[in-house]
Parts: C-alpha cells; sequence; structure tokens
C-alpha cells in the first residue's frame, strides 16, 4: 500500500484551498521573495524570518512557491523533502499569528461581502428564507463536524491498533465529509481542516513507523541468513579436511563418524534456503563418494591378499572359505542392486546375509569382523541412498 502516492492528492487538495483569496497578495509580495530567494539564504531561515516579522504575506507567499514544488517533484526523495518542510512551515503558521492575521482578513472581506449583500438584497437579509436557509446551513454545519470527530476517533483507535489500512479507509470519509463543509466562513472551515489535516500527518507518521520496521525485520534476518552460512561454511570445512585425513589413514570408522556429523548439519539446514541447501547437498554427496571408493579401495586390497593366500590354504578350510566367498559374492549382488536403485530387492538380499553370518565360522574371526563392518557400511549406505532419493523427488 503506498501511502505517500494515495495522500498526495488530498494534501495538495488541502493547501490550495486558500489559493483564490490570495492571488492579488501573491502579486505584491512576489518580486521581494524572489530577490531573497535567489541569495545563499535557504526557504526555511527566510520563512522564519518572515515570521518572526510577523510579515505573513511573505511567508504564505514561500509556504506556496514549497507546496508548488512538491506539486511538481517528480521522485520520492524530492516528495519527501518537500513535505517535511511544509510540515515544518504549516506547524510554525500554526504556533504564530498567522490565524489571527487570516481571521482579520476574513472579518474585513466579510463585512465588505456583507455591505454588498445588504445593498444588492435587504429584503432576503430580514426574510424568512434568509433564516430557514442559515439554520440548514448551521444545522449541516454541525452535522459534519459531529461526522468528522466520529471519523477521528476511530482513525485515532485503528492507530493505536496499528490498523494502518482501516485508517486509511475512515480517512477517506473523513476528507469527504471535510469537502462538503460550506466555504464560509473561512476561519470555521480552516479550523475543520486543521483536524483532517493533523489527522492526516499521524498516519504518515504511522506509515513511516511501520515501514521502518519491515525494513529492520529484512535486515535482521539477512544477518541471520549470513551468519548460518558463515558457520556452516566453517563446519563443512573442517569436517571435509578430518575425513580427508582419515581416509589417507585409512580410518574409516572415524570417517563415518564425521560424516555422520555432515549429513546431520545438511538434515538440519533451512529448507527455504533452497540454493544454499543444494549447495550443501553437492558437497555432502561429494564426501560421501570418497568414503566409497576408499572403502571399494580396501575392499579389492584385502580380496587380493586372500586370493593369493588361498593356495596355500589347507583343505580342510575349503569349505570355511567358499562359505565366505559366497557371502561376499552376495554382498556384491547387494551393491549391484543399490547401484540399479533397486532399494527394496537389496534390504531383501541383505537381510538374507544377516541370518546367514551366524553361520559363520569360528575360526575365522577377523574375517567376520569385516564383514559385520561392511554389512553396517552396506546398511548405511542403503538408507543415505533413501534419503537422497528422497531429495530428489521432493
Amino acid at each position: 500500500m503506498d501511502l505517500d502516492k494515495f495522500l498526495e492528492k488530498d494534501i495538495i487538495e488541502f493547501l490550495e484551498l486558500k489559493d483564490k483569496e490570495r492571488e492579488e497578495r501573491k502579486d505584491e509580495a512576489s518580486e521581494e521573495i524572489v530577490e531573497k530567494i535567489s541569495t545563499h539564504q535557504t526557504q526555511y531561515q527566510l520563512f522564519q524570518d518572515a515570521i518572526e516579522r510577523k510579515d505573513f504575506y511573505s511567508a504564505e507567499k514561500m509556504f506556496e512557491d514549497v507546496k508548488n514544488k512538491f506539486a511538481r517533484a517528480t521522485s520520492e526523495s524530492e516528495k519527501n523533502k518537500y513535505m517535511t518542510l511544509m510540515e515544518n512551515m504549516y506547524t510554525d503558521l500554526q504556533n504564530s499569528d498567522f490565524e489571527n492575521f487570516e481571521k482579520k482578513e476574513d472579518v474585513e472581506k466579510e463585512f465588505v461581502n456583507e455591505i454588498k449583500s445588504l445593498e444588492k438584497d435587504d429584503k432576503l437579509i430580514h426574510g424568512k428564507k434568509r433564516i430557514e436557509q442559515e439554520k440548514e446551513l448551521k444545522e449541516q454545519k454541525i452535522k459534519i463536524k459531529n461526522e468528522i470527530s466520529e471519523c477521528q476517533e476511530k482513525i485515532i483507535d485503528y492507530l493505536q491498533r496499528e490498523d494502518l489500512e482501516a485508517a486509511i479507509k475512515e480517512y477517506k470519509k473523513m476528507k469527504a465529509r471535510f469537502d462538503m463543509y460550506p466555504e464560509e466562513p473561512k476561519e470555521e472551515k480552516q479550523e475543520v481542516f486543521t483536524t483532517v489535516i493533523s489527522t492526516y500527518y499521524q498516519l504518515r507518521k504511522l506509515e513511516t513507523l511501520k515501514r521502518s520496521r519491515t525494513e529492520n525485520k529484512k535486515k535482521q534476518e539477512e544477518d541471520k541468513r549470513k551468519t548460518l552460512l558463515s558457520e556452516t561454511k566453517q563446519e563443512v570445512m573442517l569436517s571435509t579436511k578430518k575425513i580427508n585425513i582419515y581416509l589417507g589413514d585409512k580410518q574409516l570408522k572415524n570417517s563415518m563418524s564425521e560424516y555422520n556429523k555432515l549429513k546431520d548439519l545438511f538434515e538440519t539446514f533451512p529448507r527455504n534456503l533452497k540454493e544454499e541447501r543444494k549447495a550443501l547437498y553437492e558437497i555432502t554427496l561429494k564426501i560421501y563418494k570418497q568414503i566409497h571408493e576408499k572403502t571399494e579401495e580396501i575392499k579389492r586390497t584385502t580380496i587380493t591378499k586372500e586370493k593369493e593366500g588361498k593356495e596355500k590354504e589347507v583343505p580342510k578350510e575349503k569349505e570355511h572359505l567358499d562359505f565366505i566367498m559366497e557371502l561376499k559374492k552376495d554382498v556384491r549382488e547387494i551393491i549391484f542392486l543399490m547401484k540399479d536403485q533397486k532399494i527394496k530387492e537389496a534390504e531383501n538380499n541383505l537381510l538374507d546375509i544377516r541370518r546367514r553370518m551366524t553361520g559363520f565360522p569360528p575360526n575365522k574371526a577377523i574375517e567376520k569382523a569385516m564383514f559385520e563392518h561392511l554389512i553396517k557400511e552396506i546398511t548405511h549406505r542403503l538408507n543415505f541412498l533413501k534419503q537422497t532419493l528422497e531429495v530428489k523427488n521432493a
């Protein structure tokens, strides 16, 4: 909701209410004001000097000049600058004898109008029709004032609850009622105008406050995001370094332990940061592949050594070796199933291997320990593969 654009038309209309009655006095003060503005003094300083001298003709001319610049401004920064200057000038005028100055002028003008009116139609002044019209006009003024007061009370309530949208809606009603208020006498409409313009400034203050809060909230969220990314980056770098060291020393258990920390970091990372989460996933997957490759390398070395020593084994161990080789074959089959992403079949085969492990030769404790470690690793890889597929399919 752009409050400045919505209310810009209203404030211009308000400030133009007195344009017609001030045209004659503008010309009288114009040359002097233009000459002063061309000096190094600012408009506001000249305005304050005029107020202090009670030169309200000059002060009013400067106020009108700023209002015209505000109406011609094209950028938001220019509008805000002239709006602030208008607010300060308006406040200074309200705190000076300007109101008495205007009242005096209006009274004199109305007196002249009354004389002319008397000369034109003396009967109308004293007639019954005039009395009835004045009564109706008075009732209309009272009604409009009451309606404006009701609008003001509602707006104050909305502002206290910081419901800017409802306050603006009620302000529209207030402005519509003000536009219906009779133009004469001038001081009465000026009094109503003061209420409306005061409400307008309150709306602007709330709009500025809410905008400031929104900007602060965005800044806090951005700072929080930057902090999270910085901390995550440090943790990833540390885990990656440790894993590389462990793999170099063939410490698969420590490598997997550190990898699990990295995986937990990915799983708890905020899902709304999609790009950053995707990058973290790719790093985690890369580390997993490194561990997998190292594991395969160790397995190949182990198999080669076993193959070289097979010819030296005594015949009575052949049965045990056949049992072990069969298990290895089945394990490889599970790995191929995982590569083909046949998750369910791989899980069933793994369950069968676990059952057969109960018949492992008792004199092959080392081989049994390796198989148990291998089965544990395959179980972990199988679970991770399932999670990976779920992330990709999400």
